[in-house]
This record gives C-alpha cells, structure tokens and sequence, in this order.
C-alpha cells in the first residue's frame, strides 16, 4: 500500500529559546535559524526543503514562537503566513503540539482533520542522502494510515552515543504492517541519554536505535491516545480550538498558559500503548550541541574547527568560531586542547567540550547575576494567532 500524501499535514516544530549555541544563538536567533553547517541555509530551512517535493509547502505549518513569527514568516515566504503558529508563551515540545492541533482544528473543523494524517518533525536535525528519507517518510507515512499507532522514525546507531535517546523495540526483525509493503517495529521501551556502557549495550543488541524525534500518525489516532495519557491535554485542545474560533484571543492566550510546559514524549509516547517504529537509513545528527556542529565541518590536521577570522596555534580538538569578524574583531588561540571559543559582537564564551552540557546553567547563573547579554526588546507579533 503506497502513503497517500495528499492527505499529509506537516508539522515542523521551530521554537527555542536560543540557549544552545550561545552566544551564536540569542532568543531572537536560535540553532533554528542558524547556518551551523556551512552549507548556506539555516536548519529550518533545510526542514522545510526535505519535505518537498513529498509534502508541498500549502501541507506544511510551523509552530513558533511570538517573537520569531516575524522572521520566521519571512524566511518561508513559500508557506502560506496563515500555517505559522506562534504560541503564546514556551511550553515545551508538548504545549507546542497543543496550540497547532487547536488551531488546525479551528480552521479544519474535526470531520476534515480527522481524515488527515500528521508528520511531526524538528527544525533542528541535519539530514543527508535524501532519497533514503524519503523513502522513510512514504514508509512511515503508509503505516500510520493502515495501523491505529503512533508511528516513530528510529535511527540505527553508528556509534555508542551518550547524549541521544533511544527507542527500543521489542524484536530486531520488523513486521509486515497489515500485510501490506512496508515494515515495522513494536515499539518497546524509551531510554534518555545513557551512560557510555549502557549506550554500548543497547548498539550490541540489534533492538535499540537513535529516537529522531519525528512522529506520523492520524489526527484521530493522536487525539485517542492523548486523552488516554493526558486528558487534560486533549480536551485542552477542543477549548482552545474553541475561543481561537470566536476570536477570544485573550481568553486563548490565558488558558495557554495553564498549560504545564512537558515534552511530547514525557506527555504522550512514555504512556502510548501502541507504538511503531520505523527506520530511518538516511544520514542524521541532532544539531544540539557545539560538538554536533564541529562534525559537520572540516576539521584541521589536529581537530580543530574554525569559523571566521581565527588564528590558531598548538591547539587540538578545538573550536574556534569568530562570529565577529565583519566588526573587525579578530580571535587568535595558542595551545587549547578540546576547547570551545566563541566570540560575537557582545559575548565570549570560553568552555572545555565536557562541560558543554553546563551552558543552560551558566546562562542562569549569568542571569542571576545581572551579566547577561544586551537582548533585544520583544517584538509585537499583530498575527500571533
């Protein structure tokens, strides 16, 4: 059974707040709206271009937040302005899925949703061999219209990775979904960041593969399983489609923010019971930290990464990354070891790799003290609903 993608809505998930890639990335620019791989194009972007020509972009709505809308708005101009959610306030991955599913449900109606199949995917992953994901997505996309599941993509691993989560499935040999010409596994269990022995455990078994963060399944199969897991949640999502109709768009905003800020996997996947993977054999890496964006680029003869005006001597393993060289800032390094050196117009940040894992913490302790960066004033999003 081939996927019928005229029936296909994607939803790409482009909020953030910008703390990853600081100081690079600010709430007014994060990872989403960043070129981290030198190739040109920033990361929502490149999520925007893999989905075509399958999904075209009239199929495709953004959820973001009020002050990126703008921007956001104008870097797809191919979309249509009124598929660009922005979201009252930040909750998460989870309140992310509500506010698009209750304004989809506005426009649609439930009879017209409900027939439609939905593809969730994240503005923050680098994808490469895209006829192999392609590939992936009419599996993916088949099997969430013959089977009453969640559908996942799940990554075989190439390596005993700490800082990714992992799907488990129940066998190592997928099944025939219905019969039909596609196959899946059941899936088993989730596992967030293991430690490196644990991670070398789940490659050795054939069972455990990278969660690529990315979810297929129909409009009806969602809103069944979200009021079994949360049904809060899901009749959240009726009340806001509800006062979004009516224009009461205060009474929208005020609701939104009852909302507890929870991921998609802790709100739902966690307490799904019918979960499918299927596998991703497509190049994927999760753009998430400074060491992400160093394997993305060519390194010197001794590891190192630069960017920008940078002069570097006796340094390994290092990234050095001149945001600042137009502003006729100019970095010079000596003798770094497995160090990150970022320099923009208004910030520096100096960290050894192992602690990238800190910086959210840095960041609030800079917060704390009243040494965070200039921010720019939030901007008023007129079509923010």
């Amino acid at each position: 059974m081939d996927a019928d993608f005229t029936a296909v809505a994607a939803l790409v998930l482009a909020g953030g707040s910008g703390e990853r890639f600081w100081p690079l990335s600010r709430p007014h620019r994060p990872k989403q709206l960043l070129d981290l791989d030198g190739s040109g194009k920033c990361m929502l972007r490149q999520a925007v271009d893999h989905l075509n020509p399958l999904i075209p972009p009239n199929q495709l709505y953004i959820s973001t937040n009020r002050l990126l809308a703008p921007t956001v708005r104008k870097l797809l101009k191919d979309i249509p302005a009124s598929h660009i959610y922005a979201e009252p306030c930040t909750k998460n991955t989870g309140g992310a899925l509500i506010y698009t599913l209750a304004r989809m449900l506005a426009a649609k109606g439930e009879e017209k949703l409900s027939a439609m199949t939905l593809a969730l995917v994240t503005a923050d992953q680098k994808i490469e061999r895209r006829f192999c994901f392609h590939r992936m997505l009419r599996e993916a996309v088949a099997t969430a219209q013959a089977e009453d599941a969640l559908v996942l993509c799940g990554i075989m691993p190439s390596r005993p990775e700490k800082e990714f989560g992992y799907i488990e499935t129940t066998v190592s040999t997928p099944f025939c979904a219905r019969g039909k010409k596609m196959v899946a596994w059941p899936v088993k269990a989730f596992h967030e960041k293991p430690d490196a022995a644990r991670a070398r455990r789940f490659i050795s078994t054939g069972r455990h593969f990278w969660n690529s963060g990315m979810l297929f399944c129909r409009f009806s199969v969602l809103m069944n399983q979200l009021q079994k897991a949360r049904p809060d949640m899901a009749a959240l999502v009726y009340q806001l489609a509800t006062l979004i109709r009516e224009k009461r768009l205060e009474e929208v905003d005020a609701l939104f923010a009852t909302l507890e800020a929870i991921s998609i996997d802790h709100a739902l996947l966690e307490h799904a019971d019918r979960i499918l993977m299927v596998r991703g054999d497509f190049s994927w890496r999760d753009m998430g930290t400074w060491q992400s964006v160093a394997e993305e680029r060519t390194p010197d003869d001794m590891g190192n990464v630069t960017a920008g005006n940078a002069a570097i001597m006796d340094c390994r393993d290092s990234i050095i990354w001149n945001a600042a060289t137009d502003k006729g800032i100019s970095v010079a390094a000596l003798g770094l070891s497995d160090i990150v050196l970022v320099v923009t117009e208004d910030a520096v940040l100096v960290m050894h790799k192992e602690h990238a894992h800190d910086l959210k913490k840095l960041l609030a302790e800079m917060a704390s003290k009243k040494k965070n960066v200039r921010q720019p004033k939030q901007k008023k999003d007129g079509d923010a609903h």
